[in-house]
C-alpha cells in the first residue's frame, strides 16, 4: 500500500526495520547456512539425509538439503527485489552478485526500494525467507528490543509491533496483543500518533500510551460458572 503523504510503498518505520534486518542479521544467517551446508562447518547437529554407502559403512552426503533449500530461497528472494528495484527505478546494479551483496545493496538502497511499486510486499516476503533460513541454520530468533523501559514507552509502533514489543518486555506488558491494542483504540483509551488511511495496520501508537491504558483499564473477565 502506498503512503500517499510521503510517496512510500514501504512506510518509514518499516524501512528502518527492514534495512537493519538486511544489514545486521542476513550476513550472519548466510554464514551459518554455509556452515550447515558443508560437513566442514562447525555446526554438527544436522541430520544428514539421504545416506550413501561405502562398503559396509554408511556415510552421509556432505551437505544439508534443508539448509541448501533455505539458502536458495533467501537468495532468490533478495535477487528478485534487487532486480525489481533496478528495473523500476532505472538503476544499474554495481554490487556483488551474491546473496550477501544483494542484502547489502537493498539495505543501502532502502529508499529506492521503498519508492518502487509493489515493494509493500517486500518486508513480509523477505522476513519469511529470513525466518526460514534462520530456522534451517539452527539460529535462535534474535531479540528485537534491547533498549530501556523508557525507550520502549517512547517507541511508535502499529498494533502488531506493540504485540511483539510486549512479548519482549514482559512484566506489566503481559496481555498486550494486537487485539488488545485495537480494543483500547475503539474504546477511546488511546489515539494514534500517525494514521495511514485505509489500513489499521498503519495506525501508529506510542507504546507507553498503550501500556498506560492497558493498566488503567483492565480487561473484563467473564465470571466463572458455578458447577453443581
Amino acid at each position: 500500500m502506498l503512503d500517499l503523504d510521503q510517496g512510500w510503498f514501504i512506510p518509514l518505520y518499516e524501512q528502518d526495520a527492514l534495512a537493519a534486518l538486511l544489514r545486521d542479521e542476513v550476513p550472519d544467517i548466510l554464514a551459518a547456512l554455509a556452515a550447515c551446508i558443508t560437513a566442514e562447518g562447525h555446526r554438527t547437529r544436522i541430520s544428514y539425509d539421504p545416506k550413501v554407502t561405502n562398503g559396509s559403512d554408511e556415510q552421509p552426503l556432505p551437505y544439508d538439503n534443508s539448509a541448501q533449500d533455505a539458502a536458495d530461497h533467501l537468495g532468490n528472494e533478495l535477487a528478485t527485489w534487487v532486480r525489481h528495484t533496478c528495473e523500476h527505478r532505472g538503476i544499474d546494479y554495481a554490487g556483488s552478485w551474491s546473496p550477501a551483496g544483494w542484502a547489502k545493496w537493498l539495505a543501502d538502497n532502502i529508499i529506492a526500494l521503498a519508492l518502487t511499486p509493489g515493494a509493500d510486499e517486500a518486508p513480509a516476503t523477505i522476513g519469511q525467507a529470513v525466518t526460514g533460513a534462520r530456522r534451517a541454520a539452527r539460529i535462535p530468533k534474535r531479540r528485537t528490543w534491547g533498549g530501556s523501559i523508557e525507550e520502549a514507552g517512547a517507541t511508535r509502533l502499529n498494533a502488531r509491533g506493540i504485540e511483539a514489543l510486549a512479548r519482549e518486555m514482559g512484566g506489566d506488558w503481559v496481555g498486550i496483543n494486537r487485539d488488545r491494542v485495537r480494543t483500547l483504540h475503539r474504546a477511546g483509551h488511546i489515539q494514534p500518533v500517525h494514521v495511514d488511511e485505509g489500513s489499521d495496520q498503519q495506525l501508529l501508537f506510542l507504546a507507553g500510551d498503550v501500556l498506560g491504558a492497558h493498566l488503567a483499564n483492565p480487561p473484563r473477565r467473564s465470571p466463572k460458572r458455578c458447577t453443581a
